[in-house]
Formats: C-alpha cells, structure tokens, sequence
C-alpha cells in the first residue's frame, strides 16, 4: 500500500512538472509546494523556491505568498527580509489575507520596510475581513493603536506641529475636550510665531530693497 501511494505521488509529481515546464502557473505553484513538503521527490527548498519564483512572476498570489516566507526565513534563498515584504505586497494587493497579516506584521516591526504603524494598521484591517485572521488582527490593532499614540504623544511634546494637531484628534475622540484644545493651541501658538517669522523676514526684505535703491539713486 505504502509503495503503491509513492508510485502514486511520483507520477503525480512527474505529471506536474511536466506542466510546470510548459509555464502553467498552478502546475508551478504545485511543483514548488511538492518540493518543499517532500512529495513524490526528495525535498529541496532550492527547487521549491525556483518553481514560486516561477509561477510568482507570473502573478500567482499564493506563489506570491509562499516566496515571501522563504525569503523571510532564509529556506532556499538567501535570507532578505525586503525581498520577502515585496512579494507578500505582490500578494496581499490581490486580497489574500495572509499575506495581508503577513504584510502588516512587518510594517509593526519594521521588518524589510520602514516601521509604519499606519500601512501596519491599514494591512492588518483588510486581514480581519478573513475571519481566520479577526481576532489576531484586532488584537493587533488595539496593540498599534497603543503604540502610535505613544509615538504621536511623544513627538507632540517636542514641538512638532502636525503631531499636536493628531494629538489633539485622539484627545477629542476620547472626549477629553480640554487636552485636545491644549494640544490645538500649541500647535496654533507655533504656526502663528512660524507666520509672524515669515512676515517679519519679508519686511527686511522690502526695506533691503529699499535702501538698495535708495543708495542707486545717490550715487
């Protein structure tokens, strides 16, 4: 019986390259899963990741997904955390929702992107629409949301403006009406001195110009 699954999975496999090597993008996608789960031929990462690289750069989303953990962990291709961001990219713009988890997961930690709890938040909200990925995701999210308001919060106590004026959203969705106008009029107060500034910096140029005609018509 054992033998008869094997002859059984050999053919299979053979059939499937076959395909594979004709370009058929699911026969690829197949190939490379047999390749890494040892199906029908001894298992060979190396060849697992040339066949999702194949079938990936024909636009298979789950391909896509599969190259991208690879890339991740370093199983059959040089480790490269960016590569690996890009194709869980490629596959998560096509909706498939773990690559999508994926995605945001590496945007929280700043794995192969620039840490962005935005595009984290963003990623994660399209994966909770998959109910497998729900729950984790809006654990998650309720974990960013902690995280960028500390960012924001902390940012906003330096003097940037624009991390005030978010300040002063999040206070006022919270209700509490009397943060948020602080953080307004401290962002008010330097956006008025910054036009004060500019005004100030103006008129010394009107009167350099002035004298600068003034002494023309002198001489």
């Amino acid at each position: 019986m054992t033998n008869e699954r094997e002859s059984e999975e050999v053919r299979r496999f053979k059939s499937t390259r076959k395909e594979a090597e004709q370009g058929d993008a699911d026969a690829q996608y197949e190939l490379g899963c047999m390749y890494a789960e040892g199906e029908g031929v001894e298992k060979n990462e190396v060849e697992a990741a040339k066949w999702f690289q194949k079938a990936a750069e024909q636009g298979d989303a789950a391909s896509q997904y599969e190259l991208g953990k690879m890339y991740r962990e370093g199983e059959g291709v040089e480790k490269n955390e960016v590569e690996a961001a890009k194709w869980f990219r490629k596959a998560a713009e096509q909706g498939l929702a773990k690559a999508q988890w994926e995605l945001g997961c590496m945007y929280a930690e700043g794995k192969g992107v620039d840490q962005d709890y935005e595009k984290a938040a963003k990623w994660f909200r399209k994966a909770a629409t998959d109910k497998g990925f729900r729950d984790d995701a809006q654990v998650k999210l309720g974990k960013i949301s902690v995280e960028e308001e500390k960012r924001i919060r902390e940012a906003a106590e330096k003097g940037d403006i624009k991390a005030q004026i978010k300040l002063g959203r999040i206070c006022a969705i919270y209700g509490d009406y009397w943060e948020a106008v602080k953080w307004y009029r401290k962002a008010n107060e330097q956006l008025e001195a910054k036009i004060r500034e500019k005004e100030n910096e103006n008129e010394r140029r009107r009167n350099d110009d002035k004298d600068s005609k003034s002494g023309s018509q002198a001489s």
